[in-house]
């Protein structure tokens, strides 16, 4: 009986294995199919915005808005309205020097397919850094293009937080890396990107000054939830005039429903 044991146990790992090799084969096919189905989507959010199919309401007021950062207007779009009254997007003033050298409406498309690039190839570093084979790295840059979430962002127009495709992978990079220092910049870059942008990196900021209990990854944690409160509580208040949550509500004390309804909305 132990022999036969034994017989259906080596049956049951060669079989394992023959699987496993099988899947192995299949793999770099499966990776090929996902990279092509990337670059047609990628080609399909080209193709929409160069056809003006995309450029909608947000992406009319982000490239006004950041034109104007260029133009010695920031923040300014339509004629007298500061985009600081919907998020406190300081970060996106550094795409403006940008129409300085293409002075073109579909510059904010590309930036946008470069930040997600950008992150992938963070990704890929990030990966290689922590010993991945190349075909998992492949997996890993393939599945974040073509993501979901990273996708509805390319496809339909230009967002603000199409920043935080760069950013979050270079912040993790960052903070996964040797010297946590260098994690400051990108901090501060997605912290920018809006005034509720500290909710997006906080658990992985708590996870690393956890894990590693460095006195840098503690700082970074408790200056992101700082920043955040105060971005909430007091900096937008102070810019506008009027709390974050009275605005979004469309109402503004003392304003009548006049200035009610000329609220700018969320986007």
């Amino acid at each position: 009986m132990a022999h036969m044991h034994f017989n259906d146990r080596s049956a049951a790992v060669r079989l394992l294995n023959v699987l496993r090799a099988r899947a192995w084969r299949g793999l770099p096919a499966l990776l090929i199919a996902l990279c092509a189905l990337a670059v047609l989507c990628e080609i399909a959010g080209v193709f929409s915005a160069m056809t003006w199919q995309k450029l909608g309401t947000d992406h009319g007021r982000y490239t006004t808005m950041i034109w104007n950062c260029a133009h010695g207007a920031p923040f300014r779009y339509e004629v007298d309205r500061s985009y600081l009254a919907t998020h406190l997007s300081f970060s996106l003033a550094l795409i403006g020097p940008l129409f300085r050298v293409w002075d073109h409406p579909f510059l904010l498309c590309l930036v946008q397919c470069l930040l997600l690039a950008g992150g992938a190839a963070v990704l890929w570093h990030a990966g290689r850094r922590a010993g991945l084979p190349p075909l998992w790295l492949a997996a890993l840059a393939c599945f974040y293009v073509a993501y979901p979430m990273a996708q509805s962002v390319v496809l339909v127009e230009f967002h603000g937080v199409g920043l935080y495709l760069l950013t979050v992978p270079w912040l993790y990079a960052a903070l996964a890396g040797p010297k946590p220092g260098h994690a400051w910049v990108p901090l501060a870059l997605t912290l920018g990107a809006r005034e509720d942008a500290f909710l997006v990196v906080l658990p992985m900021l708590i996870y690393f000054a956890v894990r590693t209990r460095r006195p840098m990854a503690i700082t970074q944690t408790v200056a992101a939830l700082a920043y955040g409160l105060a971005a909430l509580f007091w900096i937008y208040p102070a810019i506008n005039g009027a709390s974050l949550f009275a605005v979004r509500s469309g109402w503004i004390p003392g304003a009548g429903a006049e200035a009610s309804a000329a609220a700018p909305s969320a986007c």
